[in-house]
């Protein structure tokens, strides 16, 4: 499922649910001609971030499988406001959030 364009490219998320529950999930974001996988470390971030955008993303799919994204909150900014998953993922991730419950409310 393809979500909406931002500044910082377009989501793509692929989810397998069983029982109404997200049993496995990608989440990648398309930026240019390629997507921010599959460049890797090559997809530069701020010095500032805690880790790089793959591993942010590894744990936002991680996070997801464990809760239920409908109670995920973000602040105005689009960041997650849980600090558990704060702690691992600091990007914004609103849009990331809608194109997962797009793709649940098709997979169902």
């Amino acid at each position: 499922i393809t979500g909406e364009e931002t500044q910082f490219g377009t989501p793509i998320v692929s989810l397998t649910m069983k029982d109404g529950k997200i049993t496995e999930v990608s989440i990648d974001e398309i930026t240019g001609d390629t997507t921010k996988k599959a460049m890797g470390d090559q997809y530069k971030m701020s010095d500032s971030a805690i880790d790089t955008w793959a591993n942010q993303i590894a744990f936002l799919e991680k996070y997801l499988l464990e809760h239920d994204v409908n109670e995920i909150q973000t602040d105005e900014n689009g960041k997650a406001e849980d600090q558990d998953l704060l702690s691992g993922c600091t990007i914004q991730i609103e849009n990331y959030l809608k194109t997962v419950r797009k793709a649940m409310n098709e997979a169902r």
